[in-house]
């Protein structure tokens, strides 16, 4: 089956009997895949047309109280309480990366989050969340401080560019504590890619170094764009006088 029909069905499937009004962990997961596949549709504006979407995912995790963590509540199990962190984690990775290139605020922000990281707890033992290579435990750390960056984008106030300088050493800070096969500033050319090396591994060395860029571009995107805007000025200005 193909990932359009599958796509049509589990958006069929959030329609009928009221899916939506019954919401479960599956439902947050239905809307992650939902929004995966539209962002990555060539045809349409994907990522206008799901951030309606996103915004049902993100009331449905508070509905759902995804957004504290399950130890907090009585009668989970270590493998509920683990399933619900990686769903929470997957839905606030897309919803904060959304809302981050668009300068919109997203759905939660971390003073309402007290959820841990899958795998933190190790409450289900290693077999919980495959993270060897320590993959997720980045991508979540670095959503954390997109959060930062969020509300620098949409504050109504100025903010200066101390505060902006702030999250960016907190950012470099970041990048440098990775592993060393993670760092944005190691060569790609140094390492290993060959054969033997799991094609996960493979994507996840780049995939960390391309959100810790995102995340520096969306954070000084105001002064990039002001920077740009006065050359224009200044070469305007020079061509005049000429």
């Amino acid at each position: 089956m193909s990932a359009a029909e599958l796509f049509r069905l589990g958006s069929a499937c959030l329609t009928v009997n009221g899916a939506l009004a019954r919401p479960s962990v599956a439902t947050v997961q239905a809307l992650n895949l939902i929004g995966n596949f539209m962002l990555n549709q060539r045809e349409t504006d994907g990522a206008n047309a799901y951030w309606p979407i996103l915004g049902v995912g993100g009331y449905t995790v508070t509905a759902l109280g995804l957004h504290r963590d399950g130890t907090a509540f009585s009668g989970l199990s270590p493998y509920e309480t683990e399933e619900r962190r990686k769903v929470f984690w997957e839905m606030m990775t897309l919803d904060r990366l959304q809302a981050m290139c668009f300068a919109r605020p997203c759905a939660l922000s971390n003073r309402s989050v007290d959820t841990k990281f899958p795998g933190e707890d190790a409450l289900i033992g290693e077999e919980g969340l495959p993270d060897q290579d320590h993959f997720h435990d980045a991508k979540y750390r670095l959503v954390y401080i997109m959060d930062k960056v969020i509300d620098e984008q949409t504050k109504t106030s100025r903010t200066t560019y101390k505060d902006i300088l702030a999250i960016d050493s907190e950012i470099q800070k970041f990048a440098r504590e990775l592993p060393q096969e993670m760092q944005p500033g190691v060569k790609a050319s140094s390492l290993e890619l060959g054969p033997d090396v799991n094609p996960h591994t493979i994507l996840h060395r780049f995939s960390i170094r391309l959100l810790i860029q995102e995340t520096i571009i969306y954070l000084h995107r105001a002064y990039f764009v002001k920077a740009l805007q006065d050359v224009r000025y200044t070469s305007a200005c020079y061509f005049c006088r000429v």
